[in-house]
């Protein structure tokens, strides 16, 4: 690796972390929390539905068919 190629990676580097950081700057961090509130509410309701439909499954669909075989 010669010394522009370092420079010029090293230039990139600092572009980078400058405008990761501008953009943070101009978040809304209340709107931001109220979003991943929702999301993880969301992820929760839908998680309780899925567990329920596999007691469900399990317990009435497949016992229903083991009843239905003998």
């Amino acid at each position: 690796m010669n010394a522009s190629t370092a420079q010029s990676q090293s230039n990139f580097s600092i572009f980078l972390l400058g405008a990761i950081l501008n953009i943070l700057a101009g978040l809304d961090y209340t709107s931001l929390m109220d979003y991943t509130a929702k999301a993880i509410i969301g992820g929760i309701v839908w998680l309780v539905f899925k567990v329920i439909a596999d007691f469900v499954k399990e317990r009435f669909i497949v016992n229903g068919k083991k009843g239905e075989e003998e």
